[in-house]
């Protein structure tokens, strides 16, 4: 696999880490388009009305069903760099900024220090110098 293949565009990391995965990480990869599936989904129905308290059966599901496909990533061992790519952007979403990209404090929150073992495993898996990326 050629690393910089493995992202065609930073908030799509779905698509070219399914296209171009090896079946080693196969199942990896189904709970992470899982996961993403759920948080945009999520976040979609975030931004409707009536879902301002996020306990809508809807929400809950959508959150059901990030809640298993992030247990299901932790649970299963990455066997290629792709696989790799995708637990570091799990890490990411999970311990690295609160704060959006487009947000004036996430460059300095990108740069603490415990974010910094995340992004070096990022970088060595994609080949790229940026950031993983957030779902939403």
């Amino acid at each position: 696999m050629n690393r910089r293949l493995i992202l065609a565009a930073p908030g799509l990391l779905a698509a070219p880490l399914i296209a171009r995965a090896s079946h080693a990480d196969a199942e990896l990869l189904h709970h992470y388009r899982a996961w993403g599936q759920a948080k945009r989904d999520w976040y979609r129905l975030a931004d409707m009305p009536g879902h301002v308290n996020w306990d809508t059966p809807e929400m809950l599901d959508a959150t059901r069903r990030e809640d298993e496909a992030f247990d299901a990533m932790t649970a299963t061992p990455a066997r290629t760099m792709a696989g790799i790519a995708v637990l570091a952007t799990l890490m990411w979403d999970a311990t690295g900024p609160g704060a959006g990209p487009g947000h004036p404090e996430y460059a300095v929150e990108a740069a603490y220090h415990g974010n910094r073992p995340t992004l070096a495993l990022w970088r060595s898996a994609t080949g790229r110098d940026d950031h993983p990326p957030l779902i939403r």
